[in-house]
């Protein structure tokens, strides 16, 4: 019997048939659908801004009044020497929502689609809200309207300027990075008292100025006077005021143009 010959050469495959263009379009339909998802899950913390931001800073707001110049009423006396005191706890409070609550909120959430448009939003929810807090004090307090605004434009003032390392951390990848910003939002509102501390502590009178370098204790320059004296604003006072948002302004300016002209990073599916 003859032994036929073994083909060693594997049988043919037969081709992948050419996708059609009805089929093309449903899987690029499909990869823009998955796309789009991921965009979703990934913003959807913000999605009820800026109507939940505007809830809870105004939540903040009416707790610290109650907490402070609301108490007042529970002594039974309506007297301006009372609500000074707990005005002036009243914006301390403010302060520290504004400084220091607001970017550890925003610094522990994912980057917004838009960093800059983000943190412009934030800044006139903010700017609003806290002007329509601080004009009523003038009524129980009996500061003069020149108090009053110098308050409103210390407080507008450094809430722009926290704002720009806001917006500079909220265009930082999480991580290390954001706990850095985080830290010189800190730094820069609490370098002052810190200092200030640090001088009595030691024997040293702190110099009038320092007081002016952190809203926090910006409060009590602006709304004390030496005895028998009305308080008022004085030249120095308002430059000090007007130079954190002179500065915040311009690090917004740059740093939105700086990311202006940064490529977009595409998201990719995972």
């Amino acid at each position: 019997m003859r032994a036929q010959p073994v083909d060693d050469q594997p049988e043919p495959t037969p081709e992948t048939p050419a996708l059609t263009k009805a089929q093309l379009r449903e899987a690029r339909r499909i990869e823009r659908a998955k796309r789009a998802r991921i965009r979703r899950e990934r913003f959807a913390h913000r999605r009820g801004e800026p109507r939940l931001f505007v809830f809870l800073w105004s939540v903040y707001l009416l707790v610290g009044a109650a907490v402070t110049i609301l108490s007042v009423r529970v002594l039974g006396s309506a007297d301006a020497r009372l609500f000074r005191p707990a005005s002036t706890a009243f914006l301390v409070l403010l302060v520290a929502g504004l400084t220091v609550l607001w970017p550890l909120v925003r610094l522990s959430q994912a980057s917004p689609r838009s960093a800059v448009r983000a943190t412009i939003v934030d800044l006139f929810v903010l700017g609003v809200l806290t002007q329509a807090v601080v004009a009523p004090l003038k009524l129980p307090t009996g500061w003069r309207w020149e108090v009053i605004a110098g308050l409103d434009v210390m407080l507008l003032s450094w809430t722009i300027l926290v704002g720009a390392l806001v917006l500079m951390g909220s265009a930082t990848p999480p991580g290390l990075g954001r706990t850095c910003w985080m830290i010189s939002c800190l730094l820069l509102v609490g370098f002052a008292p810190l200092a200030t501390l640090l001088l009595h502590r030691f024997g040293h009178a702190a110099p009038q100025w320092m007081s002016l370098l952190s809203p926090f204790t910006a409060i009590f320059e602006l709304t004390s006077a030496p005895s028998g004296l009305r308080v008022r604003m004085s030249r120095m006072e308002w430059l000090c005021v007007v130079a954190p948002g002179a500065l915040g302004a311009l690090a917004i300016c740059v740093s939105s143009a700086c990311l202006a002209s940064m490529p977009r990073a595409r998201s990719t599916p995972g």
